[in-house]
């Protein structure tokens, strides 16, 4: 493989997927929810870690005396250590974890509609014909926002708004 051929190519992707990567990974940190920010910074990862990957190999030989610095090893084994770190211990609250706002959304969509109108204070049939009116199609009130919303094929969050409303 001749790497000088790569070299035109393996910096300038590793510092367009950086900056796609920052600004998403910011957007995401700080839940601005824009356009396709999250499904991009989610999916193009991948062209990151194929763009680092390719800086490494044009630029093998630099990286390596990394290796030999005490301060270059010290920062790699840290973050070596955070990313085993962040990986074994598990997150607060047990598997369930995720933002609460998000968990309540899914206990909600979880509920039988009977159950949904109890805690909302509205009546089944209330919730029913809100939904009907949003072309959401319900045949038992003992179903869940979830299975109303995929046997409509709609979004589940859609149908826990309207029902919500």
């Amino acid at each position: 493989m001749d790497v000088n051929k790569l070299r035109p190519w393996a910096t300038p992707l590793t510092i367009g997927a950086f900056i796609l990567m920052a600004i998403t990974g910011l957007l995401m940190y700080f839940h601005v929810q824009l356009g396709l920010a999250k499904a991009a910074h989610e999916w193009l990862s991948i062209v990151m870690v194929g763009a680092v990957g390719l800086h490494l190999v044009v630029n093998w030989k630099v990286f390596k005396r990394y290796f030999s610095q005490k301060l270059g090893l010290a920062i790699i084994s840290l973050f070596a250590i955070l990313t085993i770190t962040a990986l074994v211990i598990p997150q607060p609250g047990g598997s369930r974890g995720g933002r609460p706002d998000q968990q309540a959304a899914n206990l909600l969509l979880n509920l039988p509609i009977t159950s949904l109108a109890s805690v909302t204070n509205k009546t089944v049939e209330n919730i029913q014909a809100t939904l009907s009116q949003q072309g959401f199609t319900i045949t038992d009130p003992n179903s869940t926002l979830k299975q109303v919303a995929e046997a409509s094929k709609r979004n589940p969050m859609e149908a826990l708004g309207k029902a919500l409303q």
